[in-house]
This record gives structure tokens, sequence and C-alpha cells, in this order.
């Protein structure tokens, strides 16, 4: 998998009050395949991921979890997040609906958030067999 992208909500941003720890990440392995492995064994397994943006020239790094209390018989939840984003989607003065893509090149993943229409990303480009959309407004693509 080398891109996956999600257009940003505004629970995603923070702008609409509501407290998340990170952006949720569907369990569709389309899009966990992205990510590293976490050892679902140990109680909320975790992987920190560095990532690059070009037009800020800068790294951050977030962090890959699996919040799993309740798969191993414990209170609590899950779902995989990525979180330690706030600062970053701030540098970018992301919106709702703005675009988040994640690309691995190598071993170097770039990070990018781009001004989008979501009613356009949700239409399916004709004949575009290397696109997969997924639900929760994430999409993955091959290049």
């Amino acid at each position: 998998m080398n891109s996956i992208s999600k257009v940003l909500s505004a629970t995603d941003i923070g702008v609409n009050g509501t407290h998340q720890a990170g952006i949720l990440i569907p369990k569709d392995p389309a899009i966990l395949d992205f990510f590293p492995r976490l050892d679902g064994t140990v109680l909320n397994p975790r992987a920190g991921i560095e990532v690059y943006d070009q037009i800020l020239g800068e790294h951050f790094e977030f962090t890959f979890i699996y919040y799993n209390g309740r798969r191993l018989g414990l209170r609590g939840k899950d779902e995989f997040r990525l979180t330690g984003m706030t600062r970053y989607l701030r540098v970018k003065l992301a919106k709702p609906g703005d675009e988040l893509r994640l690309t691995r090149v190598g071993a170097t993943v770039r990070i990018a958030v781009d001004e989008a229409i979501a009613t356009e990303l949700d239409r399916k480009p004709e004949g575009n067999s290397s696109v997969i959309y997924v639900t929760g407004k994430w999409k993955t693509a091959n290049y």
C-alpha cells in the first residue's frame, strides 16, 4: 500500500468541541496494511511513526495505537487510532473537508493536508481501478 487518505471531519481536527484521542483508523485490512503491525496480545500496543511534510520541510512524530482492552476482556475500547497529530493539523491550518494524505516513499512516510471538497472525494472516478474506496471517507491508492 503506497498511500492512504482521509477527508478530515470537524471531530478529527477538534473544532467541534469534542475530545478524542487521535483519528480513528478503520479495521479494514486495506487501511491497516499501511501501518506497522501491532501485537494484539499486549494491552494497547503502539508504534511511533515519523512523518515528513515536504512543504514545511519538517518531521513530525505520531503514534499508531491499538486500544484493545475490550478484546482482552478488560474495560476499554477495541479500535485503532493515529495520535499526536494536533500540532501538525494546527500548523497546516486543517479544516473539515480537507484531505489528510500519508504516502510511503521507500522507508519515508510523507504527509500532506490538501484543501479538498468532500463531495468530489466521495465520487469514484470512472475507470480508476487503482483506487479502493472504503467507509469512513478513507481511501487507499497504489502508484
